[in-house]
């Protein structure tokens, strides 16, 4: 994983898997993923905060970095 990915490891190898084997779409969950009100991606509020927003932005900014390299 790349060191500046602090989070967003799931993406990243979500978006590289389909060029290192094929993929299949299963419809069976296989697994839970927790949600809380300090996600940077889920939120109990209608609106996310400015510092939200910049946060998620970042993220998304630095996952696009190490995929496109």
């Amino acid at each position: 994983m790349p060191e500046t990915l602090r989070s967003q490891a799931d993406a990243f190898l979500t978006a590289l898997v389909i060029f290192v084997a094929p993929i299949v779409a299963v419809t069976d969950y296989l697994a839970k993923y927790r949600l809380h009100a300090t996600n940077s991606f889920q939120t109990a509020a209608a609106k996310p905060s400015p510092k939200q927003i910049q946060q998620r932005m970042a993220l998304r900014s630095a996952l696009l970095a190490e995929v496109q390299e």
